[in-house]
């Protein structure tokens, strides 16, 4: 399969430039997601406004090379939900420590609640101005999207949280049709969906072989921590792809730097070695909450390591890949409003990149609670560590 891959690890900061000229101010995307927000109380979780109590169980149809070239063990039928926020919700969460948590994959590590969703909201407001818009090398992704008479163009984004990039991407690209897959229902009304965008429920765990060859684009950030094996996922995800079609990673790294080149040391804390040159008696509490997270995660089944290999190493070795067309790329995020650039442009989206940055770790370390808790870890260290990182000691 002739594929190409934009593999990018955010570890550097880009210029906004967007490819649309006509691109909605980043506020005004913001307000607009808001408002998509379907009107239920995270208290009534499980029951729909009108009583409805009944779920739809979907298959799409048989993928046209379902041979094992792969040699992947691949499901025969593709399984997952028809996501609708008027129907029953209850077989996908759970109430644990006071959040909201997928029931699908016991792995990944984040709640899906009002909370979460907010943070994420900043999250990928804060990767457009990193990548400089929704996706990066505008160029050859609009093109591979661009309308062909008796063809439809089709979209897939993996872990699509919100769902704030495929109703971007919908609206954008009006002529395709954008399919997103989370473990758990989005905060988006299916009311307001626009007529080419349909979110389904699943784990990508499971095997993706109901959507094989039928994407020209396909899009995963910021799931790592849930992928039980990075190498069967890579896999899955070339083989949903069109010949010719792109796959786009975008991922963090594991480690925070202090600066550029220097990893930032994590506290030390009792149990730890004295000379782990890692850990210092003035290091980042949120380093170690994150580190001990990272931890977790693995323990948990998560390939954390190993998906940092892959994506660090870049992917022009994958089997799948086109390898002349295969790149990668970094972009540093400031926590925080205190980098400069070259002029006030520059200055203005570095700190309004840098904000939205410290907000979504500011809201995040309290989550990693819940992984934690279940690892052994007691709920009087936990709020310790957190109530450091609140008052700046992070």
């Amino acid at each position: 399969m002739a594929s190409r891959l934009l593999d990018l690890d955010p570890t550097s900061i880009g210029q906004v430039h967007g490819s649309d000229a006509k691109e909605r101010p980043l506020t005004d995307k913001a307000e607009s997601i808001r408002e998509q927000r379907p009107k239920y109380e995270q208290s009534m979780f499980g029951m729909s406004s009108n009583g409805d109590r009944t779920f739809s169980h979907v298959r799409t149809n048989e993928p046209a090379n379902p041979g094992s070239e792969a040699g992947l063990n691949r499901d025969e039928e593709g399984s997952f939900y028809s996501y609708n926020s008027t129907r029953d919700v209850r077989l996908f969460v759970k109430e644990m420590h006071g959040r909201i948590w997928n029931s699908l994959n016991e792995t990944y590590v984040l709640p899906s609640d009002d909370t979460e969703w907010n943070r994420l909201d900043k999250q990928h407001l804060a990767h457009i101005i990193g990548l400089g818009g929704l996706y990066p090398y505008p160029e050859q992704v609009e093109a591979v999207l661009a309308p062909v008479e008796g063809t439809t163009k089709c979209i897939l984004d993996v872990g699509c949280g919100t769902g704030s990039w495929v109703l971007e991407m919908a609206e954008r690209f009006p002529h395709t049709l954008v399919t997103g897959v989370d473990l758990a229902p989005t905060p988006l009304d299916a009311a307001h969906f626009p007529s080419n965008l349909r979110i389904e429920i699943d784990d990508i765990n499971l095997g993706l072989s109901h959507f094989y060859g039928q994407f020209d684009l396909v899009h995963m950030r910021s799931v790592q921590s849930g992928i039980h094996d990075i190498d069967k996922t890579l896999s899955d995800l070339f083989l949903c792809l069109k010949p010719g079609g792109i796959l786009i990673i975008v991922d963090g790294g594991i480690h925070f730097l202090r600066d550029l080149g220097t990893f930032g040391r994590m506290r030390r804390v009792d149990g730890d070695e004295e000379d782990a040159t890692a850990t210092s008696e003035d290091g980042s509490w949120f380093n170690r909450i994150h580190w001990e997270v990272s931890r977790a995660c693995q323990i948990a089944g998560a390939s954390v390591d190993r998906s940092h290999e892959v994506l660090s190493a870049g992917l022009w070795d994958h089997p799948f890949s086109e390898p002349g067309s295969v790149a990668s790329g970094s972009y540093l995020f400031p926590v925080g409003p205190w980098a400069q650039g070259n002029n006030v442009a520059q200055n203005q989206q570095l700190h309004y990149g840098g904000l939205l940055m410290r907000q979504s770790l500011m809201n995040i370390h309290r989550a990693f609670h819940s992984i934690l808790l279940r690892h052994g870890m007691t709920q009087d260290v936990l709020d310790a560590w957190s109530q450091e990182i609140d008052q700046g000691e992070c």
